[in-house]
């Protein structure tokens, strides 16, 4: 933030928003995602633990940009 290359990194937060908009409601659903929350760069993901399988979610959401 306030870094003159700041213009150049700051295109990743639309291609997150993208990502949300196209493929991320139906990946939520899928896995039992309670609470999915991104601010910048930082993502906060609530989970419950009987339901949701969490080796799945992080092998799903490493493999999103495929």
């Amino acid at each position: 933030m306030g870094a003159p290359t700041s213009s150049i990194w700051g295109g990743g937060g639309i291609y997150l928003q993208y990502l949300e908009n196209t493929k991320l409601f139906n990946i939520l659903m899928k896995l039992h995602i309670v609470v999915y929350s991104r601010y910048v760069n930082d993502i906060l993901v609530v989970y419950h633990g009987s339901t949701t399988n969490i080796h799945e979610v992080s092998n799903v959401s490493n493999g999103m940009t495929s």
